[in-house]
């Protein structure tokens, strides 16, 4: 895992994504799920014993599908300054907020088959949030699903 954690320090060393990087950041990060959508849908299956299509989708991936259009939607507002008031004593100043990254997000889960749960196998839609707010931040990410 130390070397994930170096490619993370060299990437924020670069600075953190402009909206462009961060709106293509979103486009990969979705286009990747709609890439293995069909895998999953029969990963489910197979993992609660016949889990139809539908379910699968409905419950896994549209759960994931709408953060990223949310975000896609606002991050251009999410990353303009925000003006906010500052103290009378110093006056005539001006204050604002600018959220800046602060590092590199791990998100690490681990995955079981329904087989080794009870029927009961983790659901896809544990790993995307993490990634999604990682992406709209600037954050540097990796994911290890084990």
């Amino acid at each position: 895992m130390q070397p994930l954690f170096d490619a993370q320090r060299a990437a924020f060393a670069r600075g953190a994504p402009d909206y462009r990087g961060r709106m293509q950041a979103l486009t990969v990060l979705q286009a990747a799920d709609h890439a293995r959508q069909e895998a999953l849908v029969h990963a489910a299956a197979d993992d609660f014993g016949g889990r139809t299509r539908e379910e699968t989708l409905m419950l896994e991936l549209f759960p994931f599908y709408d953060p990223v259009r949310n975000a896609r939607r606002h991050l251009k507002a999410w990353m303009r300054h925000r003006r906010v008031g500052g103290s009378w004593f110093l006056l005539p100043s001006r204050a604002f907020v600018q959220y800046q990254p602060l590092g590199a997000v791990g998100a690490a889960a681990r995955f079981r088959r329904a087989s080794q749960a009870g029927r009961r196998g983790r659901p896809f839609r544990a790993r995307p949030p993490v990634q999604v707010r990682a992406v709209e931040t600037g954050e540097r990410r990796f994911h290890d699903s084990n």
